[in-house]
């Protein structure tokens, strides 16, 4: 059944104890592109009003009510600071993840160029 809260109430609960389960393990692990797409339109329709012209997108840049709460923008979060942090963890990571990248580079992979 549908929660009768307000949308603002709604979004804090999603963003404290749905998000971290939801996203577990998203760093390392590939995504599941249409559970990915079903996930965001369940978010959006506990965030804000139901219509048949909503955009997704629109409804999670102008209803998030603090972070953005669409779990792609989350997962791309995550990875970029699991990166980070891995990076700046010691030398000799940063060294290897260097050579990776160049790596790709050369190969001409297109989200390095």
């Amino acid at each position: 059944g549908e929660m009768r809260t307000p949308y603002k109430s709604k979004a804090k609960i999603i963003r404290a104890n749905m998000k971290p389960t939801v996203l577990y393990g998203c760093e390392l692990a590939p995504v599941n592109e249409s559970v990915l797409r079903r996930l965001r339109e369940e978010l959006v329709d506990a965030i804000a009003y139901t219509t048949t012209r909503r955009s997704v997108d629109l409804t999670f840049n102008a209803a998030s009510y603090g972070t953005d709460l669409d779990p792609g923008v989350q997962i791309f979060v995550r990875r970029a600071q699991t990166y980070r942090k891995a990076y700046t963890t010691n030398d000799h990571n940063e060294i290897l993840m260097k050579d990776i990248l160049k790596l790709y580079a050369e190969e001409g992979h297109p989200a390095i160029i």
